[in-house]
């Protein structure tokens, strides 16, 4: 987003980059946390970890003058949540057929809510044998939003884009607080 302001006082014009951090990264920080939070409570749950990495952040520079939101996860799967695979080529999401296969270790606690009858945890060898299974399945056939963790979409892209026209609110509020403060206004 790019903006103009026209100041008549040109005394408090060399305040204009401080000001202008304060007030759009307030508000970018608000626009950030309302994203990141949609995105936690869209976001699939399994053990918690994805939903928890899912962290909002503000950065801003003074020359150039750049602000900028971003929400992200350290969740190693994240990539696989949002659509991206491995080598970073964009999927419609999930995993492409064809792909690495997830580590069989990380399907463990998925094979265990989900035995068949007659089969407990304490199974161990049933247990790591289908979660090979379900890591090779997954490998060959990749997993569609429908099936996986019965959450579809994309929890961060999905908050992004149904928060656009809130982001730029903040946004302008925070321009026109820019202004009346570069004109001594307020």
């Amino acid at each position: 987003m790019q903006f103009s302001i026209t100041a008549t006082r040109r005394d408090l014009l060399p305040l204009f980059p401080a000001i202008a951090v304060e007030e759009i990264g307030a508000s970018m920080t608000v626009a950030v946390e309302i994203i990141a939070a949609e995105a936690q409570m869209n976001a699939p749950v399994s053990d918690g970890f994805y939903r928890s990495s899912i962290a909002p952040e503000v950065r801003s520079s003074l020359d150039p003058l750049t602000i900028t939101g971003i929400i992200g996860s350290s969740s190693l799967y994240a990539r696989i949540i949002e659509g991206v695979d491995e080598a970073g080529n964009p999927v419609p999401y999930g995993r492409r057929p064809g792909a690495k296969a997830p580590p069989a270790s990380a399907l463990i606690p998925w094979v265990v809510r989900h035995l068949p009858p007659g089969v407990t945890a304490a199974d161990e060898k049933a247990v790591l044998g289908s979660a090979i299974a379900l890591s090779k399945a997954i490998a060959a056939r990749g997993l569609s939003p429908e099936t996986r963790m019965n959450k579809p979409g994309r929890p961060m892209v999905d908050a992004v884009q149904r928060n656009v026209d809130q982001v730029h609110s903040l946004v302008e509020e925070a321009l026109v607080r820019v202004a009346r403060r570069v004109e001594g206004t307020s």
